[in-house]
């Protein structure tokens, strides 16, 4: 577990409390992993001389409370994966009256062990952490369970299914009256999990990858397909973490606006190589995402990029969903060309080029008919984000209901076309959103930006 940490980037006081073989053991495998360990005894009695170090203390000493900084316990976790719980009575409440001043206290538990009754101990442990703390336990799988415990001013406790918590796997007598926020996994239609979108020939897997600030990473090839690696502009805008100049202030600011996922889903609409997508899900993991993505090449594209960060573990891909889907204002099967500022086109024209690029048949849906097949009503959105070649008008011809009661928070528009701005201004206002800006002349994005709130 330290060594996790460790690999995760915690540069903080790590305070090890174990069985004195067991922490000998636990110090010769971190330093033979290059984490310097440091053993309690060597170390002056004094909460300074552990600050910023990896520390292991023998369970036997009363030296614990000595180490801890009182005054930042309520920024600290407690983590207990089968100890606490495996441990004799009188070294549980060595421990236990520290408890209540941790922010988080984590522990994963077996019901019994050996002749203890864990859950007639944690029933007790919980009832009096409620005062101070929200409790939730959960069913981890097979006999094991998780035991969680929030300071109320730390936040609110999400139920979150990537865990197995849901409604139905929380301990049925180990109940605590605590509030939480259920969140279920991505409601993805079928065929857009990430993992069901297929390869695509025409796309260069072999290429490196650009780093973003935030650490995500994005494939090289992916950002002009079919054209050169060295494209300076598109590459030096992922690095410096720009990719609209005048989108990405409307769209973080959103995102920064709900980090509990009040609203829990945003819609990226024309999610290209998936750019806000892989922001949104990164920035808050109980954040929903539903890119629509038509063109076979780009679809694949996000997956990749997915499956990359997923891998280094920056993102859940699981709450992330790539529809194939084109967004107008009526189903039906249109043809679309791979590449910025390509436009649909009539299915008639087989075999036509669209700017040089080969056309794709897609399928096209309406916002109105994919929430009413695929996403719960209850279920709120924070963000819609518009950029799909000159269909923006025709999208919100589309989504005359999800437009209704301010179920969507707020929209991020590129009409393609200024004589779709008015249109598009017209039917916002008409549904009671407040306009926050509206230029067809912006900088980075020719196809000018509206962004509306309700």
């Amino acid at each position: 577990m330290a060594a996790a940490f460790a690999d995760l980037g915690f540069a903080g006081t790590y305070l090890i409390y174990d069985l004195q073989p067991m922490i000998l053991m636990q110090r010769y495998w971190l330093r033979y992993s290059g984490i310097p360990a440091h053993l309690g005894p060597d170390l002056p009695r004094s909460r300074e001389a552990v600050l910023g170090q990896l520390v292991l203390e023998s369970s036997l000493s009363s030296i614990l409370r000595h180490r801890l900084d009182m005054g930042q316990l309520p920024q600290s976790l407690f983590i207990g994966t089968y100890s606490l719980t495996e441990s004799d009575l009188a070294t549980r409440e060595q421990v236990r009256p520290l408890m209540r001043s941790f922010g988080v206290i984590l522990l994963a538990f077996l019901e019994a062990f050996d002749s203890f009754d864990n859950v007639a101990y944690l029933r007790a442990l919980g009832r009096w952490l409620r005062s101070s703390h929200q409790v939730l336990v959960w069913h981890k799988g097979h006999d094991h369970w998780y035991f969680l415990a929030v300071r109320f001013e730390v936040g609110q406790v999400h139920c979150d299914a990537a865990v197995n918590c849901g409604n139905d796997t929380l301990h049925r007598t180990l109940r605590f009256n605590s509030s939480y926020r259920l969140v279920e996994k991505a409601g993805c239609a079928p065929g857009a999990a990430v993992a069901d979108v297929p390869p695509s020939p025409g796309l260069d897997e072999t290429t490196s990858s650009i780093e973003h600030p935030s650490g995500l990473t994005f494939r090289m090839s992916i950002l002009e397909p079919g054209g050169p690696e060295d494209d300076s502009d598109k590459i030096g805008r992922i690095r410096r973490g720009t990719w609209e100049a005048a989108e990405d202030p409307h769209i973080q600011r959103i995102l920064d606006s709900d980090p509990n996922c009040s609203y829990p889903v945003f819609v990226d609409g024309g999610a290209a190589f998936g750019y806000y997508s892989l922001l949104a899900a990164q920035k808050h993991p109980c954040r929903e995402v539903q890119a629509f993505n038509p063109h076979p090449m780009f679809a694949y594209a996000m997956r990749l990029n997915l499956e990359d960060n997923a891998r280094a573990h920056r993102i859940d891909p699981s709450r992330v969903c790539i529809n194939r889907l084109a967004l107008s204002h009526k189903q039906r099967t249109l043809r679309l060309a791979a590449g910025y500022g390509s436009s649909l086109v009539n299915r008639s024209h087989r075999d036509i080029t669209v700017n040089g690029l080969e056309t794709a048949e897609v399928q096209v849906t309406s916002l109105d008919a994919f929430f009413r097949t695929h996403v719960p009503h209850e279920k709120r959105v924070l963000l819609v984000k518009l950029d799909i070649e000159g269909e923006e008008a025709n999208a919100l011809r589309g989504a005359s209901h999800l437009l209704q009661g301010c179920r969507v928070r707020h929209w991020v528009i590129s009409p393609h076309k200024q004589r779709h701005q008015s249109t598009v201004l017209r039917v916002l206002r008409d549904h009671g959103y407040r306009i926050t800006f509206s230029e067809f002349d912006v900088e980075g994005q020719p196809n000018g930006m509206i962004a509306a709130e309700c």
